[in-house]
């Protein structure tokens, strides 16, 4: 595989620690007592290839290359039976099973085909001898669909070795099978691996077809496990050597089908563009016209003031972002929506133009830039004068399934919270740097709403913790540990004022090790340690930094690549797709700094379980894919009837927490199939700007690789 080129053009353009130009992190030299050093080993997925053909009252020898089959002599056996089985055959379908046999010694052979349940589907003998036989047969699926339908070649007597070829065999139907094989819906780019995943028993090899219906490669399936997250007996292959663009398809031996899929380059900006125009779409505060959206104009909403909870005082804080599939807008999403979203513009600024048709795109800068600066004078509403920051703005229970500006429900502010200062604080200061060379106005807003909340965190150093008042039910984040939100808050302001202080308050934080589990809702300790490598640190602190980044991104590599899904976690829970997209940055910053090709290619392939390569062959963003979500948890849509592309929806919840999930599922479903397409599954299929903006990030770091 070729040397990849990722190149951050962000560090062109970006501020750096004490206020000067941010270069690529510096190699450390190779003298012993600073030499960092890292475990290194190349991706690669080893596909075993596995032999389907099952023997009966004999050994069996088969090589799946040569499709030579060598049955050993046991001659007290009448009765030999080779046979594929564990086969899908759906109800109403009618088939056609090809193939060409031969034998060493002349033989008679029945074939019986059944459903596995008794009913004999087809029945005939042949004789066969050392001269290859083509045989067509055709035969029809009634009854039900069956997942155990069995394939039996009757050999008779065994009196001595005996070797057989079958070759090009195919089981194909009338209507196309499309739900056994599972690509990335997208595509794959040229250069980079190129996993598919197999349901169930497909045989012993695929063939690649190009749009012409020509074979143009043949690759083994290996690798068959019980998956049980899945519910399903799995295969894999690997194609990553089919590098002439083109589209293509996918035919097992077994007659399954595929989706048709692109090889090429470029593949994904248009899946970043959307994602990004999703965020602007969440608006609040503002119309959204019908040109620049049908399914999700409105006109401007939430106009009035807010009250203060328990001050009787309003603020206006008209404006950010709706959070979810609900009106509520919350400080601690948002930032979490910032962080991703400032990291984007530095990790690849080129590809964000100002022509991404968002609300000002033609004024000359970037559109992110644009949507960045709108989140952050939302926030900026929301800061105390001694520096603190509220929570959120929110009425007291949710909105019905009304447009945004016919909802007037009485919005609050809740009080302050340790944590959205700390957060408000990293973002604010990141701002300031990015905007430095854009508008050095603006900068210096951020710069001091910055320091102002840094100021607060110093005085208050244990964690005060606001939730919900009594009379209270709207959405609400719990969160008890705001390490990684101080933290990423040090860092940042290290970052902008090259202050000892801070950087020795995120050393203090770093060493207690007492940081959320790395996938929680909103956690900044990645974005903070980007933030530090970023920086010119001495050499124990940065070595200790990438070890503990190495750590987290091998962690998830080694459970992606033993995935038949290359899913990177043990569970599915609440917001899982949005976990997914933050460890494709997570693999992505740790190939920044090492240069190990593996973390790309694992990127590449969680990408790929977003995508469609997923037991529920389900592009996970609305309006991508063969088969995306069509009836998401979010009020505008419902009540319009109508989906725009790019939202990233939760994704599967193996803990079934909205309630409403067991009216469409048991408690025997699989727990990597525990998601519905319906808009009152609100913990499997709503929408939220901290998902996309996750989607965002992790596409930023894709686009260039």
């Amino acid at each position: 595989m070729k040397k990849l080129l990722i190149i951050l053009l962000s560090f062109l353009m970006l501020v750096a620690c004490g206020g000067e130009k941010i270069e690529p992190t510096p190699t450390p030299s190779s003298s012993p007592e600073n030499e960092i050093v890292f475990e290194d080993f190349d991706y690669e997925l080893k596909i075993e290839p596995t032999n389907t053909w099952i023997i009966e009252n004999a050994e069996i020898y088969a090589n799946s290359t040569t499709k030579e089959i060598v049955i050993k002599k046991r001659p007290e056996v009448k009765d030999v039976v080779l046979k594929k089985e564990a086969l899908n055959l759906i109800d109403g379908y009618n088939y056609q099973l090809v193939f060409d046999i031969k034998a060493s010694q002349d033989k008679e052979i029945r074939l019986v085909i059944d459903d596995g349940n008794e009913h004999i589907l087809f029945e005939e003998s042949y004789y066969i001898n050392a001269e290859y036989q083509h045989i067509e047969l055709a035969f029809a699926m009634e009854y039900y669909d069956s997942w155990n339908a069995n394939i039996r070649f009757y050999l008779g007597d065994n009196s001595e070795d005996v070797t057989f070829n079958i070759n090009n065999l195919l089981l194909t139907s009338d209507k196309e099978n499309v739900k056994g094989i599972k690509t990335n819906h997208l595509g794959y780019l040229i250069n980079h691996n190129k996993t598919v995943t197999f349901s169930f028993n497909q045989g012993n090899y695929y063939n690649i077809y190009n749009e012409n219906d020509e074979i143009v490669a043949t690759y083994p399936i290996g690798n068959g496990f019980d998956d049980i997250r899945s519910g399903e007996y799995n295969f894999q292959g690997d194609f990553s050597d089919l590098n002439i663009p083109g589209t293509y398809y996918i035919v097992s031996e077994m007659g399954f089908k595929s989706h048709p899929f692109v090889i090429g380059d470029n593949l994904y900006e248009e899946l970043l563009d959307a994602s990004l125009r999703f965020i602007f779409l969440q608006r609040c505060g503002t119309q959204i016209s019908k040109e620049m959206s049908n399914a999700f104009a409105h006109e401007i909403c939430h106009q009035d003031a807010s009250l203060v909870y328990g001050h009787g005082n309003y603020l206006d804080v008209q404006g950010g972002w709706h959070d979810a599939g609900d009106y509520g807008r919350y400080v601690q999403t948002t930032a979490k929506v910032l962080a991703d979203l400032i990291l984007a513009y530095k990790t690849n600024p080129t590809v964000f133009d100002d022509e991404m048709y968002l609300g000002a795109s033609g004024n000359g800068t970037s559109d992110i830039l644009d949507e960045i600066r709108y989140g952050l004078e939302w926030m900026m509403k929301l800061q105390k004068s001694d520096g603190s920051v509220y929570n959120k703005v929110t009425s007291e229970k949710f909105a019905g399934e009304v447009m945004p500006e016919d909802d007037k429900e009485r919005t609050y502010i809740l009080p302050s919270w340790t944590l959205t200062t700390a957060s408000f604080a990293g973002v604010m200061a990141n701002a300031a740097l990015i905007y430095q060379s854009v508008d050095n106005d603006f900068s210096q807003r951020c710069y001091d709403a910055a320091l102002k909340a840094g100021e607060n965190l110093k005085v208050y150093r244990d964690i005060i913790v606001y939730n919900n008042p009594g009379e209270f039910s709207t959405g609400e984040y719990l969160d008890d540990n705001e390490n990684d939100e101080r933290f990423y808050a040090y860092a940042s302001l290290y970052a902008l004022t090259n202050d000892e202080s801070y950087l020795n308050l995120a050393k203090e934080i770093w060493y207690a090790n007492n940081f959320p589990s790395t996938f929680t809702i909103a956690n900044l300790k990645m974005h903070g340690v980007y933030t530090l490598l970023s920086c010119d640190l001495e050499i124990t602190f940065k070595n200790d930094l990438l070890q503990d980044l190495m750590a987290q991104a091998n962690a998830s590599y080694h459970k992606s690549l033993n995935s038949s899904y290359h899913y990177p976690f043990d569970g599915y829970s609440w917001g899982s797709n949005s976990f997914v997209a933050d460890d494709i940055s997570l693999q992505m910053m740790a190939y920044h700094f090492t240069k190990q090709e593996r973390f790309v290619e694992t990127a590449l392939n969680e990408l790929a379980y977003l995508l469609g390569m997923n037991p529920l062959d389900i592009t996970f963003v609305t309006g991508f894919g063969y088969n995306s979500p069509q009836h998401i948890h979010h009020r505008i849509t419902m009540h319009q009837n109508e989906n725009e592309i790019g939202a990233l929806v939760g994704g599967v919840d193996q803990y079934m927490s909205d309630g409403n999930l067991s009216a469409y599922l048991s408690e025997d479903t699989p727990i990597a199939k525990r998601y519905v397409d319906k808009e009152d599954s609100f913990s499997t299929n709503e929408v939220a700007i901290f998902y996309n903006s996750a989607l965002v990030l992790a596409l930023s770091f894709m686009v260039n690789v």
